[in-house]
C-alpha cells in the first residue's frame, strides 16, 4: 500500500534561506548591524585571491623575452639545424614529464 501526502504542509523554504544566509554570512565575515543595514568586510585571503586573479588577467600568455631570444638563436643558426638533437630533446622532455 502506498501512502501519499504524509508530509506536513508547512513551507520551510524562507526559514531555510535565512538560516543559510546567516551561515554564509558567518563564513564570509558578513554581519548585520543594529541599525538594520547589512555590512561586510573582506578577509585578507579574499583580497589576496582577488589581486592574484587580476594579475593573471592582466598578464600576457606570450613571454616576449623568450620569443626574442629564440628568434635571435634561430637567426644565428644556433637552433633549428639539427633535427636529431631536436627529436632527442622532445623525447627527453616527454619522459621527464610523463
Amino acid at each position: 500500500m502506498k501512502i501519499e501526502g504524509n508530509r506536513p504542509s508547512v513551507d520551510t523554504t524562507p526559514a531555510d534561506k535565512v538560516a543559510a544566509a546567516r551561515t554564509a554570512g558567518l563564513k564570509t565575515g558578513k554581519a548585520s548591524s543594529s541599525s538594520g543595514i547589512d555590512q561586510f568586510s573582506v578577509s585578507a585571503d579574499a583580497k589576496l585571491a582577488s589581486a592574484a586573479i587580476e594579475a593573471v588577467a592582466n598578464t600576457s600568455d606570450i613571454r616576449l623575452d623568450l620569443v626574442e631570444r629564440a628568434k635571435a638563436l634561430l637567426a644565428d643558426d644556433k637552433v633549428g639545424n639539427d633535427p636529431q638533437r631536436l627529436a632527442d630533446a622532445i623525447i627527453d622532455g616527454l619522459l621527464k614529464n610523463g
